[in-house]
């Protein structure tokens, strides 16, 4: 009697004692999951590039953003939404760049227009579009200082305006990849030593293709 009595308190007290110990942990587990932060949670300084770079493009501010951009990118260079936004910004700045570059060329600026296609290769050099403006535009300031100033011995009644110096050059490309027209010789001679008589048109033909 006394030993299970003895066992029975020793059992009703260290009931209690296991409780209170399981609570405490489960309330322990309770405030790490509220305040902890969620497991892979973004909350890095290249995300706040991130977010500036995407206000910046949607106002049309392409380098601004390529620029945020690559800091993010800085941070991680392996995070992949940060690769992509940066490719997508260079592109689109490197076009900017061009269409100024072309607008420029027409009104006559020249080397205005050169100074921005070099500037959209060297945004995004694997834009083949700057590339080649930067080639035409050279010829073309090339072909201006080549001809003779106004007022000297030869020189053109009109100016060449920068449209048609692109226009010429660009007709001079289509000339340059079009074949010669093949040369054809005249049979006349053969033609008219042949006499036909009395012969059906099918037969007629069938000759003169021959």
């Amino acid at each position: 009697m006394f030993r299970s009595t003895q066992t029975g308190r020793a059992a009703s007290v260290s009931i209690p004692n296991l409780t209170m110990h399981l609570a405490r942990i489960v309330g322990l587990t309770l405030i790490f999951t509220l305040f902890a932060p969620p497991i892979g949670a973004r909350n890095r300084k290249g995300d706040g590039y991130l977010k500036q770079g995407r206000e910046a493009e949607v106002r049309k501010e392409y380098e601004k953003a390529l620029e945020l951009y690559e800091k993010a990118l800085l941070e991680d260079p392996g995070d992949v939404a940060y690769q992509i936004a940066a490719r997508r910004v260079r592109f689109q700045a490197g076009m900017a760049r061009v269409d100024l570059g072309q607008k420029l060329r027409n009104e006559g600026r020249l080397d205005e227009a050169l100074a921005e296609f070099q500037r959209a290769y060297a945004i995004d050099p694997a834009l083949g579009i700057a590339e080649q403006e930067i080639r035409r535009t050279r010829e073309m300031i090339d072909r201006r200082k080549s001809q003779p100033k106004a007022g000297d011995p030869g020189s053109p009644e009109k100016p060449v305006s920068p449209g048609e110096e692109v226009a010429e050059k660009e007709s001079e490309d289509r000339l340059a990849r079009m074949q010669p027209l093949p040369e054809l010789k005249p049979i006349t001679s053969q033609i008219q030593s042949l006499k036909m008589n009395n012969q059906p048109v099918r037969v007629l033909y069938e000759t003169v293709g021959k």
